[in-house]
């Protein structure tokens, strides 16, 4: 991998310097029991993996040949290669295009499309055991609906997007799913023909000053309602950031930052003031960082709103005009 910590980290062409530029070699990816190993060869893999293998039984453990598989990444889809085939104890490892990896979908095209597509299985299994429970029952306030909405089934649609890279396809989706999911809350149905705008914008309770001893001053910048899946996104990435931009520069985060975050900024509206100043700079400072990007979510859910009444309201006037016609 190669990286550099000084200059704009928007810059990609500081990256094909000589002098400036550091590499290292990253040859496995350990979380408690879970291990991806990487390698650039066939051979160097079949290597790596006896070793872990000869190893894990030197300490009385055992290699889960059945859950061990093998992801070819290739230089560019349409490349032609035989896939691997790895032995580990007279057995050959699956070869998959995608896989599982603490709790991510990872792909050999490098897409998101597996990743969407789990969150949104996760997010309808979690919503659907929820119905009968919670969302069907009618003595149980719209508020706390939305609050155990907001809990417990937006993390698992939204869960690990820090990293995404999502195209407009796969927000429409999630933005879809959403739409459905708090229809269904509601207790409306297609026949009812109420937007998504309508429905977000008719549960803005606003903070619970009752409770406001108790949350901090850095809390009090966030907006207590719900947005829109494409906001949460941008907003997840953006908090990222800050983070990653804070960390020491050994960490590996902050060496392999290269983010789709300049939409993000140009969207909250923050774009401007980074190019006026360092954005590390801007970001060192946790609180104001915070409150940068929570004001700059409530601006970009403002303008989605309006612009989905605006495309409504067009969409509306050109059906007028053809019956008409």
């Amino acid at each position: 991998m190669r990286f550099r910590i000084n200059g704009d980290i928007f810059d990609l062409k500081k990256l094909k310097a000589v002098s400036k530029t550091q590499k290292i070699i990253i040859t496995e990816l350990l979380f408690a029991d879970d291990a991806a190993i990487c390698s650039h060869s066939e051979e160097e893999l079949q290597l790596m993996i006896l070793v872990f293998y000869e190893t894990f039984k030197e300490f009385g453990l055992e290699l889960a040949i059945e859950k061990t598989e093998v992801m070819m990444q290739k230089a560019h889809p349409k490349e032609e290669r035989p896939n691997p085939k790895i032995m580990v104890n007279g057995n050959t490892l699956k070869v998959v295009n995608k896989f599982k990896y603490l709790g991510s979908q990872l792909q050999d095209n490098a897409s998101n499309s597996a990743e969407i597509d789990w969150r949104i299985k996760q997010s309808a299994a979690a919503f659907s055991k929820l119905h009968q429970r919670i969302w069907k029952k009618r003595h149980i306030a719209l508020k706390t609906k939305i609050r155990t909405y907001k809990t417990m089934i937006v993390p698992c649609m939204i869960y690990s997007s820090e990293s995404w890279n999502c195209t407009k396809k796969e927000i429409r989706k999630l933005e879809g799913l959403q739409y459905r999911q708090l229809r269904s809350i509601f207790g409306k149905t297609w026949k009812d023909r109420i937007s998504h705008v309508q429905l977000l914008q008719s549960i803005k309770f606003g903070p619970n000053f009752n409770f406001n001893w108790a949350v901090s001053d850095e809390d009090k910048t966030k907006d207590p309602n719900l947005s829109s899946v494409e906001t949460m996104i941008r907003l997840s990435r953006l908090r990222y950031c800050g983070h990653v931009l804070r960390m020491n520069d050994h960490r590996r985060p902050k060496q392999n930052f290269r983010g789709c975050i300049k939409a993000d900024l140009k969207s909250f509206r923050i774009w401007e003031e980074c190019s006026r100043t360092n954005i590390a700079t801007m970001a060192s400072d946790r609180s104001s960082w915070k409150a940068k990007i929570n004001s700059g979510a409530s601006l970009h859910q403002l303008t989605w709103e309006n612009q989905r009444t605006e495309n409504s309201e067009k969409k509306k006037n050109r059906k007028n005009l053809a019956e008409l016609g």
